[in-house]
């Protein structure tokens, strides 16, 4: 029996699973309708409910463009994770701009996140954060290629969170799970900040001056970020309605399809001891860590490898 890959946590049953349906927000609402736009197969395609996400736009959405809306505005202190509490407001405040023309999205981001910088949580003080200033581009409207391009080994940017950070594949510069063994506590590498794997502070501390988190928990159609082919990253939370265990309050938790076959994560190369094995542990997630539902694609920040995106389902603009 191949060994259970160390953190994962699998869906004990996908039976009366209930995938959302995706749609388009009107512009400036307060509940954002996340869209996302026809794609890569791959996943399953089944009906489900409606939901909603409730990150507040912080640009008007222009044109074919409501991706804008899923970016909160960074610079406010009331989107700070202030991690360690000690209520000192970082000497360099995150900043983006959001815009869209003629069928791209850019992303101006001076790249600092909006948590403090600790390495991996620890120390009593917060390490200056660098300015990496970026413009990160994708298509407004992403279709499927012909054929996917794998990411697993890729060293640099495939996407940004909604944030305005950017996001890595899962290894690190030696081709190990970076996801796993070197990271933060908000899933990244700290300084000029790149996130590798699922980023929990989003998720699991009230921000600054604010009432909650700075992206809602288990709550379907949460957008996380974008890969550079143009699809969404969402939460890995999907709407149940079964009687399973595992379908809490009519939310489920996925994971990906990847098994672990290795021995040590400090030393396996990633790519080659994660195995994407169709439908492993209940996941309904494809190669690419994505589905098809209702006719659109998504990928989905899971919580273990590969984290983001294993490939990238449609075609990607070129970033660095």
């Amino acid at each position: 029996m191949s060994p259970t890959r160390p953190g994962a946590q699998r869906t004990s049953s996908l039976s009366g699973l209930s995938f959302p349906r995706l749609s388009l927000a009107a512009a400036g609402s307060a509940v954002v309708m996340l869209t996302v736009l026809s794609a890569c197969g791959g996943g399953d395609d089944e009906s489900g409910t409606t939901f909603t996400t409730t990150t507040p736009p912080t640009t008007t959405p222009s044109g074919d463009c409501a991706q804008a809306a899923h970016f909160p505005d960074v610079s406010l202190i009331s989107n700070y994770i202030d991690w360690n509490d000690d209520n000192v407001t970082p000497p360099i405040m995150p900043s983006t701009a959001v815009s869209c023309a003629n069928g791209v999205v850019s992303v101006v981001s001076n790249g600092v996140p909006n948590f403090d910088a600790l390495q991996n949580g620890l120390g009593a003080a917060d390490a200056p954060w660098v300015i990496n200033q970026k413009t990160w581009v994708f298509p407004s409207s992403p279709a499927k290629a012909a054929n996917v391009t794998v990411v697993l080994d890729t060293l640099g940017p495939i996407g940004v969170l909604v944030n305005g950070v950017q996001f890595y594949s899962p290894i690190d510069a030696e081709g190990t799970d970076a996801g796993a063994t070197r990271i933060n506590y908000c899933g990244g590498h700290t300084e000029r900040f790149h996130s590798h794997a699922y980023p929990s502070c989003f998720f699991s501390k009230i921000t600054e001056g604010g009432t909650s988190t700075f992206l809602p928990d288990r709550t379907p159609g949460t957008v996380v970020g974008y890969a550079f082919d143009g699809f969404p990253v969402l939460s890995p939370y999907v709407s149940c309605t079964d009687t399973a265990s595992d379908c809490i309050n009519g939310v489920r938790e996925i994971d990906s399809a990847y098994e672990y076959r290795g021995t040590s994560l400090h030393t396996d190369k990633a790519s080659t001891v994660n195995v994407y094995v169709a439908g492993y542990g209940g996941s309904p997630l494809d190669a690419c860590n994505g589905m098809t539902t209702n006719g659109n694609y998504a990928y989905y920040a899971t919580k273990s490898y590969p984290y983001f995106i294993g490939c990238y389902a449609g075609t990607a603009t070129a970033n660095r």
